[in-house]
């Protein structure tokens, strides 16, 4: 660090900068523009999204096996139920065998997620969100495109972040990692 720092007052004085005088050079200033810039977006980059103001829980959650229109669509579910979605409710696009959480009330009224491809233990789907919050009992997920909207969803039983994967007193991940659900909407695995 040192030397890196006799090497950049070198280069400066060489450049017409005179730290007695307090004056810079053309080339200077165009180093310090530079460096700001840098700094600037280095700045900008590191921002992150802060806790949403809507947190929704997901009312049903279920794999779909089918999707009949039918005045709107009527997502069946895995073990039977079935969900019907109104034909004027702007919807995110569905497709068989995906893990759909609905909660009904808030735009998009649901997500659904692709299955994995991870050989892990209840690693049955995933997701990699825009940012992620850890709670007692519970992750919350904002999803890429809806930052005023997070989803909170139960962890699995023995399921907890390393402590040195979130902010201590906002619980906000430092990086938002691929989650892994399960088939019950249940987050098993972070990483």
């Amino acid at each position: 660090m040192v030397w890196t720092g006799l090497v950049a007052g070198a280069s400066l004085r060489r450049h017409g900068w005179s730290p007695a005088f307090g004056h810079c050079s053309p080339w200077h200033r165009s180093i310090i523009a530079r460096l700001l810039a840098i700094g600037l977006v280095g700045v900008l980059g590191g921002c992150h999204l802060e806790y949403p103001p809507r947190v929704v829980e997901p009312t049903q959650v279920g794999v779909i096996t089918a999707i009949e229109n039918a005045p709107g669509a009527d997502v069946v579910f895995f073990d039977g139920h079935r969900l019907n979605l109104p034909t004027d409710e702007p919807r995110p696009p569905l497709a068989t065998d995906r893990l759909m959480l609905y909660w009904g009330d808030e735009d998009p009224p649901y997500v659904s997620f692709a299955r994995s491809a991870r050989d892990a233990p209840g690693c049955d789907f995933h997701h990699q969100p825009a940012e992620t919050f850890n709670e007692p009992g519970a992750i919350v997920m904002i999803m890429t495109g809806s930052p005023e909207l997070g989803i909170r969803l139960p962890k699995a039983a023995g399921y907890e972040p390393r402590s040195s994967d979130y902010e201590a007193d906002t619980g906000r991940f430092f990086s938002p990692p691929d989650f892994c659900l399960n088939a019950a909407g249940q987050v098993t695995l972070g990483g």
